[in-house]
């Protein structure tokens, strides 16, 4: 059995990006590895945990371009008579980024591969993360659809993709709003796998993990914290799922 990397080195992967490291020199297509996979009889179904002998760990961020659409929902308003607590609708667009080890992919050439093609991108396997509160979501498609994922020769993968969200509505009490600070909360989760296969980490410098675009503007709100939280949670089915809160007090 292969010992799983280090993952402080998976952290490593999200400075090289912010300081656009991989991009100084040219990287290799993504037609590099079709001989290599052809070879390796790769299974674009099978995790990588298989091959590891340990859970598969990704780490996960966001670089948040955009918080808008803020106004008290249907529901809200016909139960304001009833009910203080009315409900606040709001979108995010944000780049999902994550990062893991999947040691079949080592292709020891001397510049990772980018892959940007959505065709080759289903012969790769990759984590299934979903929000858990969104009433809605997207890609974002314009010209074409945006992400791309570099595979590194020792087999780390960074894969980085836009979204667009409308995430359950933030509680608001009337009788203090304007002058309220409403927590709004966004929860990521495995679709499909169990936390004892595949588990979701924050990238361990948070700061780094969750950014704000310089330029983000919020008409008549203020964003006063972004805070990183991780919780257990569970399904019907009793299988349990790893929950990460980005909580955003505006």
């Amino acid at each position: 059995m292969e010992p799983m990397k280090n993952l402080d080195h998976l952290d490593s992967i999200l400075r090289r990006f912010d300081g656009n490291d991989p991009s100084s020199r040219r990287p290799f297509p993504s037609t590099h590895l079709v001989p290599f996979l052809k070879l390796m009889k790769y299974d674009s179904r099978t995790p990588p945990v298989l091959f590891v002998g340990d859970k598969v760990t990704v780490k996960i961020g966001l670089q948040i371009q955009a918080m808008s659409n803020f106004e008290l929902s249907t529901m809200g308003l016909e139960k304001i008579d009833m009910d203080p607590n009315a409900l606040q609708d709001y979108a995010v667009d944000t780049w999902l980024r994550m990062a893991w080890y999947d040691p079949r992919l080592r292709h020891g050439s001397s510049r990772p591969v980018l892959v940007n093609e959505f065709t080759f991108l289903k012969k790769i396997w990759r984590p299934d993360p979903m929000f858990r509160n969104a009433k809605a979501a997207r890609f974002h498609r314009v010209s074409y659809l945006n992400f791309y994922m570099f595979i590194f020769p020792g087999g780390e993968v960074f894969m980085d993709l836009r979204v667009y969200l409308k995430p359950t509505a933030a509680k608001i009490i009337l009788c203090k709003y304007p002058h309220d600070k409403p927590a709004c909360s966004l929860k990521i989760s495995s679709l499909g796998f169990t936390s004892d296969s595949v588990e979701f980490e924050w990238f361990s410098d948070i700061e780094n993990a969750i950014q704000l675009n310089r330029d983000l503007e919020i008409p008549e709100l203020s964003l006063i914290n972004v805070k990183a939280e991780k919780c257990d949670g569970s399904r019907k089915s009793g299988a349990k799922r790893k929950l990460w809160d980005l909580h955003s007090k505006l």
